[in-house]
Formats: structure tokens, sequence, C-alpha cells
């Protein structure tokens, strides 16, 4: 799979709420944008194997989304707007690499 990771961030629902990597990307394999989210399992204290049983990422087009289409499956004439998370770990993993990245630039670890 080919992407660019276009923007990355790191959120929390609520003070004890689950924290989760977002992240904006461009698929050049079907060239458009999609958002992903991935809820990462901090049962690996390094959090660096992802394996299958283990993602937890949702995938959406925005723009479809902002149609109104946030259907999985075709409705009303439209495409559904369900993407395979389990295609994107490569992806989820760029998003939190770039977001750790930043996060060091902000601390001054990196140049």
């Amino acid at each position: 799979m080919s992407f660019t990771v276009l923007s990355a961030a790191y959120h929390r629902n609520g003070v004890f709420g689950t924290g989760f990597f977002v992240g904006l990307i461009h698929d050049h394999e079907v060239d458009r944008k999609l958002l992903i989210t991935w809820f990462p399992d901090y049962s690996d204290p390094g959090n660096e194997v992802l394996a299958t049983s283990q993602t937890r990422i949702a995938v959406i087009d925005p723009a479809e989304a902002a149609g109104g289409n946030v259907h999985m499956h075709p409705q009303d004439g439209r495409p559904g707007n369900a993407w395979r998370g389990d295609l994107y770990g490569d992806a989820a993993r760029a998003i939190r690499t770039e977001v750790h990245r930043h996060h060091d630039q902000l601390l001054g670890r990196t140049s």
C-alpha cells in the first residue's frame, strides 16, 4: 500500500477516556483521503507489536462522511463508507510515529 500521512494527532475521550491516534492519509492506490482512528492495545509495554487480533482501527472517507455517508454498506445509490481496518495497520503505525516525532520536536529531543 502506498500512502502519505497528511496530519496526525493523539486524543483521549475525556479525563478517563481511552486514548487513540487519529490521522488523515492520502491512499495513493484508491486516490482518496482516508481518516484513520486507531485504538492501540497497550498490553505490550513497548507497543511495538501490532497483531491482527489486537487492532482496533476505524477507516472512513471524510468527504463521504461530510456528505452524510456514514453507512457501512451501499445505501440510497451511494457506496458504503467502510474500509478494511486490517489493511491499514502500516498507516496506523506511521501515524503513531508522526505523533511521537512531533512530540519529540516539541520537547526539544530532536532537531
